[in-house]
């Protein structure tokens, strides 16, 4: 019974990883382009998360039943003081997930008390960052960290994403639109300096990549420490576009995200003889990259597209020797 349990738990874990890394950043309504984009990917968020965590607590509540009925697990017959001494020693043991509850109960007692009604709990529209959004992700952390286990066709399905997310980045820089997101709108507009690939806004690609962004350098930190020359150049060619993305996309946070991960790379290699080097070469790529694209953007007159107010365009000026 109890491996029924985790097998199935650990299908439904998966499948809604898959979901979030991989669906989530690359879906949009083709003939809608930008327009409601935020709402389309909250509802598909919002019902994916509602969805998968509902079925696991049906699937626990279900298979917790069924255990007290075969006498596999006498769960109901503990006493409080049993409980209540499991659940300190567990918070003493697992101090983010304690650090995380904490969070949601905060979120919820925010909600509660709050004058703003709805809006506390479900958040400004196309915004949406209510306690219920809160509460959604707190739900998938502590799914994930129970059931998640190494989850490898999650993990790389959401690396592919991820490069397919800067790929449609870089393709706009240039004034290409391969999706037809850009349909409708003209050099000049709002949405051609600020909106990009499939995430939106520049603030939200940025808030996109200040998770994905570690997370793939992380692939290409155990690649380097392994020594596998392979994986080395497919994952650093994967984090060089992305860097090169970062530095492009306009919003100077951006640039923070990449100059911040690049510094703890460096300081967890700091002992180990040749990571350096590799993260050089690393720097070299992203700034040779740079001093390219620079130069096709002029030669292709799409400079407009990049912010007049951020630090990209003085970036992509400067790499491309203007």
């Amino acid at each position: 019974m109890e491996n029924r349990k985790e097998e199935f738990l650990k299908i439904v874990c998966q499948s809604y990883l898959i979901v979030i890394l991989a669906v989530l950043p690359l879906y949009y309504i083709p003939w809608n382009g930008y327009y409601k984009l935020g709402d389309t990917k909250y509802y598909l968020y919002r019902n994916v998360s509602l969805l998968c965590q509902g079925i696991a607590l049906l699937a626990l509540c279900v298979f917790a039943v069924s255990s007290r009925w075969t006498g596999e697990h006498r769960i109901f017959a503990r006493s409080l003081a049993e409980v209540v001494k499991k659940s300190v020693d567990k918070c003493r043991t697992h101090a983010v997930t304690t650090a995380v509850c904490l969070y949601g109960i905060c979120a919820l007692l925010s909600a509660i008390c709050s004058p703003y009604g709805s809006i506390a709990w479900n958040g400004e529209r196309e915004w949406y960052m209510g306690a219920v959004t809160i509460c959604l992700m707190i739900g998938g952390f502590l799914l994930t960290a129970k059931y998640g286990g190494s989850c490898k066709t999650a993990i790389w399905l959401g690396e592919a994403a991820f490069v397919a997310v800067t790929l449609i980045g870089l393709l706009q820089k240039l004034g290409y639109d391969p999706l037809g997101l850009l349909k409708g709108y003209v050099v000049g507009d709002w949405e051609f300096t600020h909106m990009l690939t499939t995430l939106g806004n520049s603030n939200w690609l940025s808030g996109y990549y200040s998770v994905m962004f570690p997370f793939s350098m992380t692939l290409f930190h155990r690649a380097v420490e392994a020594g596998k020359k392979g994986p080395t150049l497919l994952a650093g060619t994967c984090n060089m576009l992305a860097m090169m993305l970062l530095l492009l996309q306009g919003s100077d946070s951006g640039v923070i995200v990449a100059c911040t991960v690049m510094g703890v790379c460096f300081w967890l290699d700091r002992k180990q003889t040749g990571h350096w080097e590799v993260y050089f070469l690393f720097l070299a790529a992203v700034a040779l990259g740079m001093c390219r694209w620079g130069k096709w953007m002029l030669y292709l007159g799409t400079f407009d597209i990049l912010l007049q107010d951020g630090i990209a365009k003085k970036l992509a000026a400067w790499h491309s020797g203007e």
